[in-house]
């Protein structure tokens, strides 16, 4: 009676596992992955530094430098790592600064 028992909860075990894994499987295949918006800052004395959302599906690294005034952005592949993109432009003129201040 108690090899009956043993070899019955060993096999009950081991069809609650398999069902528990059929079940993950199938319900992270159904269920849409959450999106994560990571928005941070950091800066120093002469530059600045952010992420940002681009659209709905795209962040982007941007870096200032205020001595310069170069402004750039760094799309970041969301498949493969790295960057997809890479864009630059100066913003001395738009806001009218002098070059090589510090922001202070």
């Amino acid at each position: 009676m108690t090899k009956i028992l043993t070899h019955n909860r060993a096999t009950l075990v081991l069809l609650g596992v398999a069902l528990g894994l059929v079940m993950g499987v199938v319900g992270s295949r159904l269920l849409a992955p959450v999106p994560v918006a990571a928005v941070a800052t950091h800066g120093g004395e002469q530059f600045a530094m952010a992420t940002g959302p681009v659209d709905d599906r795209f962040e982007a690294l941007f870096f200032l430098d205020y001595l310069t005034g170069d402004l750039s952005a760094a799309v970041l592949n969301t498949r493969g790592g790295g960057f997809n993109s890479m864009f630059k432009t100066n913003v001395l003129k738009d806001f009218g600064g002098a070059i090589g201040k510090n922001p202070k």
